[in-house]
């Protein structure tokens, strides 16, 4: 049968796991053959999200279907193919792809090595890409970072302030256990790397990025949001006047 796998940053496990986070859903899949200790994994290299319908009306689409790409690892055939976060993988071999889920199980029908046709939408035009499977032989873990304090004008119950490891990114560095952003699972520590589609290093570029957003006539704005080990699309709605 085919598992799901998810695997341990100690990389001490076999990396079968059974439990899927809601709203996450890892581009890794084990195949084991008749009993055999080696296991081998097709590795795209795309950490993937489901599309929620407020995920959809934030990238103008018409339909909350596809896969979200929340990162193309570095090195990885996804990256290599130029995939980036943002995309929605819509097509795989010419097949509709349903949502992330179905991504996976069908990627976990082929092997490393295997070239496939995705097809997926980027600010509203569709693209192909050819990738070769990978062999999936380690992770790849992003780091979150402290920062100091600053205020922060925004209404999501945080703090923020620049991230400094020398790239850009905003760190949350305080959460309102009761805040907006506290409902949506954001944490002390978290990265928020993009705001609307565009890469943001200060918490004046968070707000000016929400406000254009809002300006632009969208009910929600779309946030890219790095953890300690993974990356996510979050979407906040606007209130309703």
């Amino acid at each position: 049968g085919i598992n799901t796998a998810i695997y341990s940053r100690s990389g001490g496990s076999q990396g079968i796991g059974f439990a899927i986070p809601a709203n996450m859903v890892r581009v890794v899949v084990a195949s084991a053959k008749g009993g055999s200790a080696a296991v081998k994994r097709p590795w795209l290299g795309a950490k993937l999200q489901e599309v929620t319908p407020e995920i959809a009306d934030s990238l103008g689409l018409k339909a909350a279907n596809g896969a979200l790409v929340d990162e193309a690892m570095p090195g990885t055939p996804a990256a290599k193919a130029g995939l980036k976060s943002g995309d929605v993988i819509t097509k795989l071999n010419g097949e509709e792809v349903k949502d992330a889920s179905d991504l996976t199980r069908h990627i976990g029908g082929l092997k490393p090595g295997e070239k496939v046709e995705l097809t997926y939408l980027r600010d509203g035009a569709e693209k192909t890409a050819d990738i070769t499977l990978g062999s999936l032989n380690s992770e790849q873990t992003a780091k979150a970072d402290d920062a100091p304090t600053t205020d922060s004008a925004l209404k999501l119950g945080v703090q923020l302030a620049p991230a400094n490891d020398g790239q850009h990114g905003v760190a949350i560095v305080n959460v309102d256990p009761d805040g907006l952003a506290a409902s949506k699972g954001l944490a002390s520590g978290d990265v928020i790397m993009e705001v609307a589609g565009k890469p943001v290093s200060t918490p004046s570029e968070v707000k000016a990025g929400i406000a254009k957003a809002k300006q632009d006539g969208k009910k929600t704005v779309l946030m890219l949001v790095k953890t300690a080990d993974a990356s996510r699309f979050v979407a906040f709605e606007f209130p309703k006047a």
